[in-house]
């Protein structure tokens, strides 16, 4: 230290740092202040701040001031950088300030210090109800840092602010509903962090979500990822059921697709051979009566459009078929319908036993 200020002794030393008192937040550049004589003291300070825990945002922004300070020996820098740290990680450690911690994510401090202020910052905010600010930090630290070492925490913190969005039934903005903003941080999720633990979770989740949003080729597709990627999980004879179930959600109309219907069933059989006494088994089988008798409508359909083209064999091909599905699905009416038809077209084209009964 220069003899002027050996002579002013403690009151230079505040006068110095007087400046950086009002900072509120820090810098993304920091701006030199002192001369190399004072930043020894500059260093005891913070040393102090962080051995009683106090001041640290202002013994932070301090360093790094004195990191800029030019003229400074190899040692004294070296002195700084450790000093720099040991100040950053116990702004990370004490702080409750999440604007801070997101502030220092975004300074000239070490990769792996600037990630866990991130990582601490976005907790804060989780805990303090800012859960999509939470989840939006998390991405931007994602893309500053890619393939940083707290991925597992980062993931884990992601599970919880998605679960937790799912599991809200509140609103926002008078007609918003908090569970509708659960899917964008649970896609994120499984896109960012394919081998986070409970993706079967997420992925059965997002397949509900879907649902109940009607966005029903993406619940099938969502699990669908669920039995390919995660086909030993508890979950999985859960999602099997429900493909085909949201298949025949999405056709309503025995007109049209019938190949989908034919998919359904065949699903729901595979199903019913490998889970049998499953606790779902009641509701597959409700969903397979369903498939049975739209096969039914759809092949009583069929015969009629051949009966206004007088084509017996097209008529006789699916009132037959009809009857079958009828019988299985268990439903009066159809089986009297296709009973009907086989018996009149039989009759036209002589034979009396059209009906295969």
């Amino acid at each position: 230290m220069s003899q002027t200020h050996q002579a002013l002794g403690p009151i230079a030393l505040l006068l110095a740092l007087l400046p950086s008192c009002g900072a509120t937040r820090l810098a993304q550049q920091a701006e030199a202040r002192y001369t190399p004589e004072q930043v020894p003291a500059v260093l005891e300070l913070a040393r102090a701040a962080v051995e009683t825990q106090t001041d640290l945002e202002r013994a932070l922004t301090n360093v790094r001031s004195a990191r800029s300070t030019g003229g400074l020996t190899p040692e004294l820098r070296l002195e700084v950088q450790n000093v720099l740290e040991a100040t950053t990680r116990a702004v990370i450690a004490h702080s409750q300030d999440a604007d801070l911690l997101e502030a220092i994510m975004g300074v000239d401090v070490p990769r792996q210090l600037a990630v866990e202020a991130g990582l601490r910052s976005a907790e804060l905010l989780f805990h303090e109800g800012e859960r999509m600010g939470a989840f939006r930090l998390i991405k931007r630290m994602d893309s500053k840092f890619p393939q940083h070492h707290e991925r597992s925490a980062a993931g884990g913190l992601l599970g919880e602010i998605g679960f937790h969005l799912a599991e809200d039934d509140g609103s926002y903005g008078l007609i918003f509903k908090y569970r509708s903003l659960a899917g964008e941080v649970l896609e994120y999720l499984v896109m960012n962090y394919p081998s986070h633990p409970g993706g079967d979770q997420t992925l059965w989740t997002l397949g509900t979500l879907y649902q109940e949003q009607r966005e029903l080729d993406l619940a099938i597709e969502k699990n669908q990822d669920l039995l390919l990627w995660f086909p030993t999980s508890s979950l999985a004879p859960l999602a099997q059921a429900r493909i085909p179930h949201l298949r025949l959600m999405i056709h309503g109309d025995p007109k049209y697709d019938r190949a989908t219907l034919v998919q359904a069933h065949g699903e729901l059989q595979d199903w019913l051979n490998e889970y049998r006494a499953h606790e779902s088994e009641s509701a597959v089988r409700s969903d397979m009566v369903d498939a049975t008798r739209r096969l039914a409508d759809s092949d009583l359909i069929l015969a009629q459009f051949y009966a206004t083209l007088g084509s017996a064999e097209g008529v006789q091909l699916h009132a037959r078929r009809a009857l079958a599905e009828a019988r299985e699905g268990g439903d009066p009416s159809q089986v009297q319908k296709a009973d009907e038809l086989l018996r009149e077209w039989a009759e036209r084209s002589g034979n009396a036993d059209g009906t295969d009964s």
